[in-house]
């Protein structure tokens, strides 16, 4: 197996979430943190749904 030589460059960067801004976090979708994302399952279904709909609109189904 090879070596695999990392940079700075090739690490990820702590990106704020656009829901707590107070969070930064390396795991993020579409601007939102686990934490975030956790949250908005169990208490607010209508920021999930919309969540959802961000999520379609920049990835797509997923189907092929």
């Amino acid at each position: 197996m090879a070596e695999t030589d990392t940079t700075e460059a090739d690490l990820a960067e702590p990106v704020p979430c656009t829901r707590c801004s107070a969070a930064t976090t390396l795991v993020h979708i579409v601007g939102n943190c686990a934490d975030c994302l956790a949250d908005m399952g169990l208490h607010h279904p209508e920021q999930l749904a919309e969540f959802k709909r961000q999520v379609l609109a920049k990835y797509g189904s997923g189907s092929a």
